[in-house]
């Protein structure tokens, strides 16, 4: 599919509950934490028509990132948008397995929704590591009936888990730990060993793949390619960045297919079983969660559900109540009120940008989370909290931002204690290629706030 394409939409297919089976035994020292479970992911009965595909969908790295910011255009990303793109894929394909390779949540708060969307998307296996949060979060995956698979913690250990698809097709799946920390020598000679050992007493005839997911880069996974040799047709690994905006950089031929951090674009490896029975042939791609696709309903509503428990609803207009406007020298920084009494013309300046409007924009999108507030206020940035019924007067992208705290300054009128240059390095710490995928020109931006009498950036600001 080509993502811009815009994709109608529909309920999420469902499937029925995973069966899981015993797992056989693992013999031999070279496979110290190997342990297989099998894992239905469809139907399985029959055997696979001559020429008959498989299609893996990979994730991982998601970072916390539920949905996009939309503080511009351009951005890619978001789970109800993934939903939408997983829901065509699948649509196009014989058989699918989705998994995601971890790293999907950053705090407590992502664990429900995440595991709601993940559900909603019907992803077949969800790796984890072993920490309280990513721990959580698998609880959370089993109540929701999705499959997770833990990474061995030991170097060289292999975790695997065979998945059967549609059409009587196998995918097993091998989890190295992360990162490796093993010889990679001794590495592969575990990995030969899991394989072994998990195909044992399987049909020799099966139309099976065998993918390795570890933690490595594209790079390491090569090199680790090399030493397993045709025993693995796919390794799966980190996120790797891209060069290209609209995520469809290619991906090279050969057994190792790299996948993109935050949900901007996905990795889809369709997996050939030649009718003479020979070794599956494998092709990568990404697919972008492009801008123009249409969200998702019912994940949709897990994220909006989820924003609205974080967000704090009081109301924003108006003067915060004296009670609460604190010296801003307590505070720890000066407000644009404060920096009104002496610039009021840079100040009215000011009034005039969407930076003045900041809080504002996040309440109309119901974004007052503290993902959004971290470029959103300043008070946030410095406080770590946000309160709408405390609300610092003249809090958003503000004086404090571009010229540091001010306070020393404001008391004293000493130029020096002020930052009077500002930099494209400041600029790009919220106006980076996440939050504003179509570029951000500083030279251009620069001149719709600039005031003052130094209104030059700084030397080799651009």
């Amino acid at each position: 599919m080509r993502a811009g394409r815009q994709i109608p939409e529909s309920a999420v297919d469902q499937r029925a509950p995973a069966r899981v089976r015993p797992a056989p035994a693992l013999g031999g020292a070279l496979v110290p934490l190997a342990v297989c479970v099998w894992l239905a992911v469809g139907s399985g009965a029959n055997a696979p028509p001559l020429g008959a595909s498989l299609r893996v969908i990979y994730t991982t790295d998601t970072q916390g990132r539920l949905d996009v910011c939309g503080c511009s255009a351009g951005q890619h990303g978001g789970l109800p948008r993934r939903a939408t793109l997983l829901r065509h894929l699948r649509s196009e394909a014989q058989a699918v397995i989705v998994i995601d390779g971890g790293s999907a949540v950053t705090k407590v708060s992502h664990v429900d929704p995440f595991a709601r969307a993940y559900r909603s998307m019907a992803y077949d296996l969800v790796l984890h590591a072993a920490t309280a949060l990513e721990g959580a979060f698998a609880e959370a995956l089993t109540r929701e009936g999705v499959d997770t698979l833990p990474r061995p913690r030991e170097p060289g250990g292999v975790a695997c888990q065979v998945l059967e698809a549609d059409e009587g097709l196998e995918l097993l799946v091998l989890v190295t730990p992360d990162p490796a920390g093993a010889d990679a020598d001794a590495l592969a000679q575990s990995l030969r060993g899991a394989i072994q050992a998990a195909t044992a007493g399987r049909d020799p005839a099966a139309r099976r793949a065998v993918v390795v997911i570890t933690g490595e880069s594209p790079t390491g996974n090569a090199r680790l390619a090399e030493r397993v040799g045709d025993e693995v047709d796919l390794f799966l690994g980190a996120s790797f960045p891209v060069i290209t905006s609209d995520y469809r950089e290619p991906i090279a031929p050969g057994p190792v297919a790299p996948a993109i951090a935050g949900g901007k674009a996905l990795t889809v490896i369709d997996i050939g079983f030649p009718a003479d029975g020979g070794r599956p042939e494998v092709a990568a791609r990404y697919e972008p969660v492009a801008p123009d696709l249409l969200p998702d309903i019912e994940v949709g509503a897990i994220i909006e559900d989820y924003y609205a428990s974080q967000k704090l609803s009081a109301g924003l207009e108006g003067d915060a109540p004296d009670e609460f406007a604190l010296d801003y020298a307590m505070r720890g920084w000066a407000d644009a009120m404060v920096c009104a009494e002496c610039h009021l013309e840079e100040y009215g300046l000011w009034r005039g940008t969407a930076h003045a409007h900041a809080i504002d924009t996040l309440a109309g999108r119901g974004r007052l989370v503290d993902e959004c507030l971290t470029c959103h206020s300043e008070g946030f940035r410095r406080g770590g909290s946000f309160n709408p019924e405390a609300i610092v007067p003249g809090d958003g992208v503000t004086c404090a931002t571009c010229h540091g705290d001010g306070v020393v300054h404001s008391m004293t009128g000493r130029v020096d204690a002020i930052e009077r240059h500002v930099s494209a390095d400041l600029c790009i710490g919220c106006h980076d290629e996440e939050r504003q995928p179509l570029g951000f020109d500083f030279e251009a931006s620069w001149r719709l706030i600039s005031h003052g009498s130094d209104n030059a950036p700084a030397e080799g600001g651009a």
